[in-house]
């Protein structure tokens, strides 16, 4: 991952998860790959159910913990996951939103969409940002 000083600075998250319908959630949001928290936080503000925030890297699990502790977001549940391997740990129909922000450029996106629709409720909704190819990025 970029820094995060300047991750922060290609988003605007908090108008991302209001236009993509983050507040709309009362079953559960699902984040894959919850990163510096940057969408988790904003997320878990407007969400009335719970956050699930999914992360294969430490790093990035401590500092979105951190940040939900230090703000005092108690729906949110930040866990140590690699969930391309082991799936999320989420019941089948269990949630009704999956945050899938610049995540679709791993080796098999084809899964993760599985995993997505295993766990959404029908009628469940699936936010998705992805990297322009036609700029250079930091990540993907």
């Amino acid at each position: 991952m970029p820094d995060e000083e300047y991750w922060e600075t290609f988003f605007d998250a908090a108008c991302i998860v209001r236009k993509l319908d983050c507040a709309e959630s009362r079953l559960g949001l699902v984040e894959f790959g919850c990163g510096y928290g940057q969408f988790t936080v904003p997320a878990a503000r407007i969400a009335r159910g719970p956050v699930f925030a999914l992360d294969i890297e430490p790093e990035m699990v401590a500092s979105t913990g951190e940040k939900v502790r230090a703000l005092g977001l108690c729906n949110v549940s930040v866990e140590l996951r690699d969930f391309v391997e082991h799936g999320t740990g989420r019941p089948d129909s269990s949630v009704d939103y999956a945050m899938l922000f610049n995540i679709l450029h791993m080796e098999n996106p084809v899964e993760l969409l599985e995993e997505v629709r295993r766990i959404l409720v029908p009628g469940g909704k699936v936010g998705v940002i992805h990297w322009r190819s036609d700029i250079p990025t930091p990540r993907g």
